[in-house]
């Protein structure tokens, strides 16, 4: 027997349709998560340069040190701003990008299939009014494509 997706509909069950939207719903969850910590992380580099700002303008501006140890203490701020912020980006925020792509290709895949098979499961199966809502809007939740996702 030809494998297409009409066989598919007929060899999936209401069972592996619901774990496959579960695990859709919890990649979902982590690629959401993981935007959030970069928007953390991209609020604590601005607030850090606030911060070294600030320190650098205090040092230059206290009288009782020379030009000479004010300068190099602001310099000392500046190169430290500069390397913690490398840091966060080269160690933090590099390696989420690849698994937020990787993790929204496998949702938005997972997905596609999932609305493919969703009017014949829910035929098959006969699927209640309240079930077919259900399951509709849950993948509506889903984008209906990342950019680069495929």
């Amino acid at each position: 027997m030809v494998s297409g997706r009409g066989s598919e509909s007929e060899r999936t069950s209401g069972v592996e349709f619901e774990q496959a939207l579960d695990r859709a719903e919890l990649l979902l969850g982590g690629v959401r998560e993981m935007r959030s910590s970069i928007r953390r992380l991209t609020v604590t580099q601005i607030s850090t340069v606030g911060v070294a700002s600030v320190v650098v303008v205090i040092v230059l501006t206290v009288d009782r040190l020379s030009a000479a140890l004010a300068l190099a203490l602001a310099l000392m701020a500046a190169i430290a701003t500069v390397v913690f912020m490398l840091a966060v980006q080269i160690m933090l925020v590099r390696p989420l990008r690849p698994q937020i792509r990787r993790d929204e290709r496998a949702m938005i895949e997972l997905v596609d299939m999932l609305r493919e098979l969703t009017p014949h499961l829910s035929r098959r199966e006969q699927w209640s009014d309240v079930r077919r809502l259900l399951v509709r809007t849950r993948l509506e939740r889903f984008p209906v494509g990342v950019k680069d996702a495929k």
